[in-house]
């Protein structure tokens, strides 16, 4: 009887560091973007009064840092690329397994979207493998791999990931779909990294937008889509917890599509009692100066618009705590100096004038310019990057004829945060050229070194 108590002991054993080396060998192995975007939610789980939820637009245009330096207002976003509304609902549900909000933000772009989640296979493990392994997220797993849309669109010849399988196992253990990452891993796998940026993820450019196609307001979808039934389930499971929800449709230069979208949220809102903001109808951004992309996504000046303008809402409709002056929140604010030093590094990369300038559209910054070309006023988008500045006069800063000087201090320490020296360009100069992958310049002037 000993000699068969001690073997069920040693297999017992073998299976428990079995498991842990498998989940220590899948922590290194998988992919860190879930992980570096969910940290700090973890971190802070117990703190949030707010969430947010949405696809890119939400990820990219709502700035929960900026939400608590102006408002002391406790927030994450848990926004992800292409989330469908079916992912959203799960995310909700993987979150409330954590946190105990009192007010859910949610995005509506996608309402007429029969996907459960995404055709990029990445972007599912993108907005789950940060989360721990419950029945949450099992259940989420086996819901978002049973999709009968995109099932249809595989066979189609519609999505790119038509050679993809997918199953549960590959969302519950990511150990079967990054076992072969070994020749991949850097040291930022070893690397317990977050991001300062509470789930949001600012991407700096200025482009050229679209052009918006303005929709009556009486054109609406004809028919319930999955993305429909699935945003009721996330209104009814707030209800049941006591939280209360708000709908909203960010704003972009529309096309007659999303048009037609943003119109359907006012017949679910008004059935459900709820509130929705409708930022296409709201002028709120400058569209011109507002956007990194052509088509859909705000930079950090047109976020901190959006930002700006929910955090109003939220503190007067919704009556939430100004947590600022809150002992137990102290850390928030050591959080935030990390926020503003990644805020200042970023700021410090930008080689184009126009960029440099949209950057400090904020109220962490005073600016002083100092002009040494006159042209430079004839560009509309100088002009509006400057408005949107918080400018003082410095009569001790001068500059090189055909070029401006631009001198950064932080408005609450008073410190120098940065100095740029910029070259006007001459008329006709083809400036536009890459930087990275994600940032484009398009200038009137180029950083260059003092002289």
């Amino acid at each position: 009887m000993k000699r068969r108590i001690k073997r069920i002991l040693e297999c017992v054993f073998t299976v428990v560091v079995l498991v842990a080396i498998l989940a220590a060998t899948t922590r290194v192995f998988e992919r860190k973007s879930s992980i570096y975007k969910l940290n700090q939610f973890f971190e802070n789980k117990k703190d949030f009064d707010v969430l947010f939820l949405g696809t890119s637009h939400m990820m990219n245009d709502v700035m929960p840092m900026e939400l608590w330096d102006e408002y002391g207002i406790t927030s994450f976003n848990l926004a992800g690329q292409d989330s469908q509304i079916a992912t959203d609902y799960w995310i909700l549900m993987n979150a409330l397994d954590y946190a105990s909000p009192k007010v859910v933000v949610i995005d509506c772009d996608g309402i007429s979207s029969n996907l459960k989640a995404s055709d990029n296979y990445e972007y599912i493990h993108f907005s789950f493998d940060g989360f721990p392994l419950s029945m949450n997220k099992i259940k989420a797993a086996i819901d978002l791999t049973n999709d009968e849309e995109h099932d249809r669109r595989v066979e189609s010849g519609l999505t790119a990931d038509a050679n993809e399988k997918r199953d549960p196992i590959g969302i519950i253990w990511n150990y079967s779909v990054y076992h072969s990452r070994w020749k991949e891993l850097t040291e930022g796998d070893f690397n317990n990294t977050y991001s300062s940026e509470m789930g949001a993820e600012s991407r700096v450019q200025i482009a050229i937008p679209n052009e918006i196609i303005y929709v009556d307001a009486n054109e609406k979808l004809d028919e319930e889509t999955t993305s429909m039934v699935y945003l009721q389930k996330i209104i009814d499971e707030c209800s049941k917890r006591g939280i209360k929800i708000v709908l909203t449709y960010l704003p972009y230069p529309a096309s007659h599509d999303d048009w037609v979208e943003a119109n359907s949220v006012n017949d679910v809102a008004d059935r459900n009692g709820v509130q929705y903001i409708n930022f296409l109808r709201e002028d709120i951004v400058d569209y011109e100066i507002d956007c990194y992309d052509e088509n859909s996504h705000l930079n950090p000046a047109g976020a901190k618009k959006v930002t700006a303008y929910l955090g109003d809402v939220l503190r007067s409709d919704y009556q939430l705590e100004d947590h600022r002056e809150d002992s137990a929140f102290a850390k928030w604010k050591d959080m935030y100096q990390e926020y503003f030093e990644y805020k200042n590094k970023r700021l410090k990369e930008q080689e184009g004038l126009d960029q440099y300038l949209m950057m400090l559209a904020d109220n962490d910054y005073e600016v002083s310019i100092c002009v040494g070309d006159d042209k430079v006023y004839s560009d509309p988008i100088y002009n509006k990057v400057v408005a949107n500045c918080n400018i003082i006069d410095d009569d001790s800063m001068q500059v090189t004829e055909g070029q401006i000087k631009v001198k950064v201090i932080d408005a609450k320490s008073k410190e120098v945060v940065d100095e740029a020296v910029f070259a006007i360009l001459d008329a006709g100069t083809d400036t536009q050229s890459s930087v990275t992958n994600d940032i484009w310049i398009n200038s009137l002037a180029i950083k260059i070194e003092e002289e």
